[in-house]
C-alpha cells in the first residue's frame, strides 16, 4: 500500500482512530490499522 493510497484513507475516514495528525505529518498507529483493515470489506 502506497502512500497515496494511505492519505486517501484517512481523507475520508476523519474520524477513525488508526492515525494521527502531527503538523503536516499523518502517522499512522500500525496495530489499529491493522485492525482496521481486517474489518474493512474492500480497501
Amino acid at each position: 500500500m502506497g502512500e497515496g493510497k494511505l492519505r486517501t484513507l484517512i481523507d475520508t475516514h476523519p474520524n477513525e482512530d488508526f492515525y494521527v495528525i502531527n503538523g503536516n505529518r499523518a502517522l499512522i498507529k500500525r496495530e489499529k490499522f491493522e485492525r482496521y483493515l481486517d474489518q474493512a470489506t474492500a480497501v
